[in-house]
């Protein structure tokens, strides 16, 4: 009596070992390639950042009576319209950091820049001011509002495929600052 051995050929391994190979160029970079995802991410942790020490510097403006006080550009600032962070001077619009002083902090050495009220170091980000214009371009943001973007990315404020995170001021004393993350070029 002959007994039959059941096995797979060669053919067949050699087809599926094909196929296996094929899903894996085509499933395995979108697995792999998580860099945009943790860019995004960290964009995320940025506008959180800006909240909070938002919400630091506004309690600091109510607790002196100065929330509905704003700061201009260009103007002298005076004693109701700026409050002390680390023992610098942070202008406020309406309670809120405003922006040109917030990246007149980016000026200082790296040391104390924006991680006086963030943790954001000026050798991982990019801090950009907002245009004189009004509008925003594609190098800078509106007028009156300023940008952060990780180093090394290419940005465009007037693109939705860009990568950074935007502070706009607050508008009146009843509007918070408006806080957008563009990573549609992450």
């Amino acid at each position: 009596m002959q007994q039959h051995q059941r096995g797979f050929t060669l053919i067949e391994l050699i087809i599926v070992i094909v196929i296996l190979g094929i899903l894996a160029v085509t499933a395995a970079p979108k697995f792999i390639d998580i860099t945009s995802d943790a860019k995004g991410a960290t964009l995320q942790a940025v506008k959180g950042s800006l909240q909070s020490a938002g919400q630091m510097v506004y309690g600091k403006s109510a607790i002196k009576g100065q929330q509905a006080n704003t700061w201009a550009t260009g103007v002298t600032p005076t004693s109701t319209s700026f409050v002390k962070v680390n023992g610098i001077d942070l202008y406020t619009s309406f309670g809120y950091p405003h922006a040109a002083s917030i990246t007149a902090l980016t000026a200082v050495p790296a040391t104390t820049d924006l991680s006086t009220i963030m943790s954001l170091e000026s050798t991982e980000w990019v801090f950009v001011t907002g245009t004189a214009a009004g509008a925003a371009t594609a190098a800078k943001p509106a007028l009156n509002s300023f940008a952060i973007s990780p180093k090394g990315v290419t940005v465009d404020y007037t693109s939705a495929t860009s990568c950074h995170v935007v502070y706009q001021d607050a508008a009146d004393k009843n509007t918070p600052p408006v806080i957008t993350i563009v990573s549609g070029g992450c």
